[in-house]
């Protein structure tokens, strides 16, 4: 993931930055770039790379993040607060399930499987995200 962030911070395009983030979920818990990035694109102007980037830090199940994450929940859009909760929820948890089965009801999980898709560039590497009851 060699500088994933400098390429992130110089997309213009949501749905490229989108693409950046959503394809980092993948290497979560064993890449600091893509904890890193997930972090940063909290702050994006697109909802869609917010709730992707909310997703990348729940998948990442990393405690030492939970400070930073408190602090931003206050700050974040709106229309994204319930899912950095959600992510805080799944790191205290230990559970990324719980990013979407956001009652604990253990009835959807969260299944990360490579996408068959090529539409997008780079497309094939990037995890596809199926909530299953």
């Amino acid at each position: 993931m060699t500088d994933l962030l400098s390429r992130y911070s110089q997309e213009r395009l949501w749905k490229r930055r989108d693409d950046l983030v959503y394809g980092a979920i993948w290497s979560a818990r064993n890449s600091e770039e893509a904890v890193i990035l997930g972090v940063a694109a909290l702050s994006d102007r697109a909802t869609h790379v917010r709730y992707h980037a909310c997703l990348l830090l729940a998948y990442s199940l990393r405690t030492d993040l939970l400070p930073v994450l408190r602090q931003r929940l206050p700050t974040i859009a709106a229309s994204n607060r319930d899912d950095l909760a959600a992510a805080i929820d799944a790191i205290e948890s230990q559970n990324h399930n719980y990013f979407v089965d956001r009652d604990h009801s253990g009835m959807i999980t969260l299944n990360l499987v490579p996408s068959t898709s090529t539409s997008a560039p780079g497309a094939s590497s990037n995890p596809s995200i199926e909530a299953t009851s």
